[in-house]
């Protein structure tokens, strides 16, 4: 197993790819505005169920161009991600405007 998938041919072979970015990035639009945690998180676990096996349907890997359905550190990772991600746009939401 790799750490990061630096070519297409790894996604979701590695416990991080480029689609980590992704879930960090939908994670901080979450978070900024002002989704809760809990149910943010919750969303991003039942989006990685629904993903896990739709991953693994022949018909779905025809529409989708993914190398492999993802490996369970990749879905981990993703996870912890959008949470940071949740973290860091309340926080940003928390500060203090100065004048």
């Amino acid at each position: 197993m790799k750490l990061i998938a630096w070519n297409k041919k790894d996604q979701n072979k590695a416990v991080a790819d480029p689609w980590t970015l992704v879930h960090g990035g939908a994670g901080l639009a979450a978070g900024l505005v002002n989704m809760p945690m809990g149910w943010a998180v919750t969303a991003a676990v039942l989006y990685e169920i629904v993903e896990h096996y739709a991953q693994r349907d022949p018909k779905v890997l025809k529409i989708f161009s993914v190398s492999a359905p993802e490996i369970m550190p990749n879905q981990i990772i993703d996870i912890v991600v959008f949470a940071i991600g949740v973290f860091a746009g309340h926080r940003y939401n928390e500060q203090k405007v100065r004048r």
